[in-house]
């Protein structure tokens, strides 16, 4: 009866959680979430907030942390045994659609991201029989991951520190190569992961609605289409990166085989010495913040400490900036600096 009413607690609707939450707010005028919420894209359509935005209010308490949750919204980690993971869920959601499934570009972007770190394995580490250094082999052939060895083993290096893979590493600064080439090296392209974000769409949601924890790797998967498309379009304000860490004794490289079974095996077909990783990481915010802003009619960022306001407007990005140039109110101190605060230097003082 709540939830038909539209009122009370999500768990009292005596049904699964995230559809009665997802039911009430659509009969809800104010609507309280978590940072992520409003500033992932990615989230914000899993969870049908976006259908919300248009003419919505939105109010962010504690606004000094929307910086950096806005990159986090825009960026994404993924390890090699993740990537084949999500390469297996899409190959056995194909078997089970036999005849009538068709080109899935989502597949193919898993499939070209696993293959580019593959070839970025093979660069840092050589051949398998190269992973390991021999020090009675003066002859043996010397990849990036021998002196990265040396150096942990050397220093005693934390096994979980990165490298990042030489000639792995795109945009940013500095003198590596523009966000373009990493597109490039990989073979994806923007009609691929436009395909590939529309797929994303429909396999998230048909996870969530499994039964099992299939809604995890859907929401990566569109996550990782989402994030990849984004950085695409907003290529100059991201850096990307393959990069690597030891394993040492800990195995778990070989519990993530373990645990994903033979299909799994089959496709990682690498030694746990070493992992890798590809990092898409958004270096400013406002890539987020403009999408944001620019379906809302209003948002209004509450915080103590967003002084000082011109270099925040700055952060925030072009299209907050032009709002916020008429507009931005700013409280003066609580603490009257001339009544209420002493400053004394003590130079001497009896124990």
């Amino acid at each position: 009866r709540t939830l038909a009413r539209g009122d009370g607690n999500p768990k009292d609707a005596r049904g699964c959680a995230y559809h009665a939450a997802r039911a009430l707010a659509e009969r809800s005028h104010v609507v309280f979430c978590p940072y992520q919420y409003l500033m992932d894209p990615g989230i914000r359509g899993a969870v049908g907030i976006e259908k919300y935005l248009e003419d919505a209010i939105a109010i962010v308490d504690e606004a000094h942390n929307v910086e950096q949750v806005a990159r986090d919204g825009g960026s994404t980690e993924r390890n090699f045994f993740e990537i084949a993971s999500l390469e297996a869920y899409l190959e056995t959601r194909r078997q089970r659609q036999g005849a009538l499934a068709g080109p899935s570009a989502l597949a193919d972007v898993v499939v070209r991201v696993r293959k580019g770190i593959q070839a970025a394995q093979l660069a840092f580490c050589g051949p398998p029989e190269n992973f390991r250094l021999d020090d009675d082999d003066p002859d043996k052939t010397r990849h990036p991951c021998h002196a990265s060895e040396a150096r942990r083993r050397r220093f005693r290096v934390p096994p979980d520190e990165r490298d990042v893979v030489p000639g792995f590493d795109w945009g940013a600064a500095d003198k590596r190569p523009p966000a373009e080439k990493f597109f490039e090296t990989f073979g994806i392209d923007a009609a691929l992961l436009d395909r590939a974000e529309a797929e994303a769409v429909v396999v998230a949601e048909e996870a969530r609605n499994a039964d099992g924890d299939d809604f995890l790797i859907g929401d990566q998967l569109l996550s990782l289409a989402h994030c990849m498309l984004l950085a695409y379009r907003q290529r100059s304000h991201y850096a990307i990166c393959v990069r690597a860490w030891h394993n040492g004794e800990s195995d778990m490289a070989r519990s993530f085989r373990q645990s994903l079974g033979r299909e799994l095996e089959r496709v990682a077909g690498t030694r746990p010495d070493w992992g890798f990783e590809l990092c898409v990481w958004l270096l400013h915010p406002g890539v987020v913040l403009d999408d944001l802003v620019k379906k809302v009619r209003c948002v209004v960022l509450a915080s103590g400490t967003l002084a000082p306001l011109e270099q925040t407007e700055r952060e925030l990005g072009v299209e907050f900036s032009r709002r916020m140039a008429t507009k931005a109110l700013q409280a003066r101190h609580v603490v009257c600096t001339k009544r209420q605060v002493l400053v004394r230097a003590v130079g001497a003082a009896a124990c």
